[in-house]
């Protein structure tokens, strides 16, 4: 059920029509991505390589960043909400602690990224500097949660970009109309 709920996902990211179905064996990467046999494989291998590892204990970072991002992320709506909303309304009851929890779950996944995942492990690893070299599957655990870990700090930059250019526009922007409220 994962895996199927997690293909509907990447499906939904990069674009199947309702209704089509693609294989995933045309070669490209869009195809492999949402294809019907790939896109499990997409899915499952990089989840393996945890497992095998003996490191997916360390996937409980990634995970607790994620859910702090999401945490952010209601606080990010809330407070375009705001901003949407009324222009007299103080931004600093959902704006701050968003962006303290942004800040530190970023500096977090990033301490796990590039210190404990990149030099720690692949860096040292390849100079020599470790005194008892990395299982293949260690290496690719680690390689899978810094490229997890750059996923989801890019998102999170990204989301709160879109934020803050949002509330900008609605605060500052002088050639603003009024108009009503749309469902989107």
């Amino acid at each position: 059920t994962a895996v199927r709920l997690g293909r509907y996902m990447m499906e939904e990211i990069v674009g199947l029509p309702a209704g089509q179905t693609d294989t995933g064996l045309n070669g490209s990467i869009g195809s492999i991505a949402r294809g019907r046999y790939t896109n499990p494989l997409v899915q499952t291998i990089p989840a393996y390589l945890l497992v095998v590892s003996g490191q997916w204990t360390v996937l409980w970072a990634l995970f607790g960043g994620a859910n702090q991002l999401l945490a952010a992320l209601a606080l990010l709506t809330g407070t375009v909400w705001i901003a949407n909303w009324d222009e007299t309304k103080q931004l600093a009851t959902t704006g701050v602690p968003m962006a303290l929890m942004v800040t530190i779950t970023i500096l977090g996944l990033s301490w796990l990224v590039f210190y404990e995942n990149l030099y720690s492990n692949l860096y040292l690893h390849f100079t020599g500097a470790l005194e008892e070299p990395l299982a293949a599957e260690a290496l690719a655990s680690s390689a899978v949660q810094a490229v997890l870990g750059v996923v989801l700090i890019t998102l999170a930059l990204m989301l709160v970009r879109i934020g803050y250019q949002n509330i900008r526009e609605v605060r500052y922007d002088a050639d603003r109309t009024t108009a009503e409220p749309s469902d989107d």
